[in-house]
């Protein structure tokens, strides 16, 4: 339980050196470093052994185990020539302007390993290391207390840390979540933070921490006028290029800028109205695919209900079979309600074949539905989550219905879709 709620995955010395020797090999020397979550000290250790170790050292931890433990590894490290302190204290509550007093200036350098544990996580393990209730992103209604605002703590450090160094001109250097990486760019590309240089470093994550999880080392270099939130990503520590670029573009952040820029034709904004959460429980009976005219479901059955409920469904996999050249799949699926509650025992006297079509497949809700989506239904036959229509403003520009408003054709390469 004390592992899960400190999301404590102590980063191995091996792997530190090899993270020190990354952002030095740029040709970087900084005369001042910080760990705001130094655990036992072996991001410190690694900087002791640096070529040019810094002037200067401060680690930040909030289990007294740890501090004990990296104040010890201090006092057994030969040859010492930086200034080393180890304060015991909560990375939330430290003031970083004021409960860190440095001896010597100049260039810094942040780094280290924050904990790897959500939000949600921490309430539901009654923890009490958490940050204090904040809404940097500006999230409005249910999106500000609910899932938009399940942030990694990780994500909540380095964020502070960004605010609190921002006029410095650190070097920050972080293992994280790939998720948080990009979260972290896309915000700081939507308040101006002065980014000058991003690099995105994957690092396998079964291997060094026995996680499943995409973790990376996140580089960024602050200084004053910059704005470049671009990220160059690296498949290895130790590799001599990089493999592709994501970026913040026109309101989005890209995962390979070099794919997008073939694609980018098609971003803007859709003259169509798209509905983009839908979740069924009996996916089997109510995705549908065009065979010779006619509508199937998943177990072969030829389906004639009332076209008012059927809607066109596109797919990822529609999508990249498009850019493949390949023609995609005609789908659709069947809608039963228009908005989240709403009664559908009404279809028995407004769609009389879907009412029939659904009870004779009423097995199949009762087969697939979950207990979490099941309470509270006006009937068997709701969707479970359904997002109201509304335009797509990225990746639909050039699409328009056919004749029978039931597929998509785009109009420059004059593929169904």
């Amino acid at each position: 339980m004390r592992f899960k709620a400190l999301g404590d995955f102590q980063t191995p010395l091996e792997l530190a050196k090899q993270i020190v020797q990354c952002i030095m090999a740029h040709e970087h020397h900084w005369t001042r470093a910080l760990e705001p979550t130094c655990g036992k000290g072996n991001f410190i250790q690694a900087l002791l052994q640096a070529p040019i170790p810094p002037q200067e050292i401060i680690g930040v931890e909030y289990q007294l185990r740890y501090v004990q433990q990296a104040r010890q590894l201090i006092r057994t490290q030969p040859d010492q020539r930086s200034s080393i302190q180890i304060i015991h204290a909560d990375v939330f509550s430290v003031d970083w302007q004021h409960d860190i007093t440095w001896k010597t200036c100049g260039p810094l350098l942040i780094v280290g390993n924050p904990p790897w544990v959500t939000n949600a996580a921490l309430g539901t393990l009654n923890a009490a290391n958490h940050p204090q209730k904040t809404n940097p992103k500006n999230l409005q209604g249910l999106a500000a207390i609910t899932g938009d605002a399940n942030f990694d703590l990780a994500e909540s450090i380095i964020w502070q840390l960004i605010q609190a160094f921002q006029k410095d001109e650190p070097t920050l250097a972080f293992i994280c979540k790939t998720s948080v990486a990009r979260n972290i760019l896309q915000q700081a590309a939507k308040t101006h933070i002065p980014i000058q240089t991003a690099r995105l470093y994957h690092i396998d994550a079964k291997r060094w921490f026995n996680a499943a999880v995409d973790a990376c080392l996140f580089v960024m270099e602050l200084r004053q006028g910059a704005a470049n939130y671009q990220a160059q990503v690296f498949d290895r520590l130790d590799a001599p290029n990089h493999q592709h670029t994501i970026a913040y573009t026109n309101g989005h952040l890209i995962a390979d800028v070099q794919s997008y820029q073939q694609w980018a034709f098609i971003d803007g904004t859709s003259s169509l109205s798209w509905r983009s959460g839908l979740k069924h429980d009996a996916a089997t009976i109510m995705e549908l695919t065009d065979k010779n005219g006619s509508w199937y479901n998943r177990l072969g059955e030829r389906v004639d209900v009332e076209p008012a409920y059927v809607y066109p469904l596109v797919k990822g996999s529609d999508i990249q079979r498009l850019f493949l050249g390949k023609t995609p799949h005609k789908r659709a699926v069947i809608v039963p309600q228009k908005r989240l509650g709403e009664d559908t025992t009404h279809l028995a006297h407004t769609a009389p074949k879907l009412w029939a079509y659904l009870n004779e497949h009423a097995a199949h809700f009762k087969k697939e539905n979950r207990p979490y989506i099941a309470t509270n239904r006006p009937s068997p036959f709701s969707v479970s989550a359904i997002i109201p229509f509304h335009p797509i403003k990225s990746r639909c520009q050039g699409f328009i219905k056919t004749h029978d408003s039931s597929s998509y054709v785009h109009t420059k390469s004059g593929q169904f879709c």
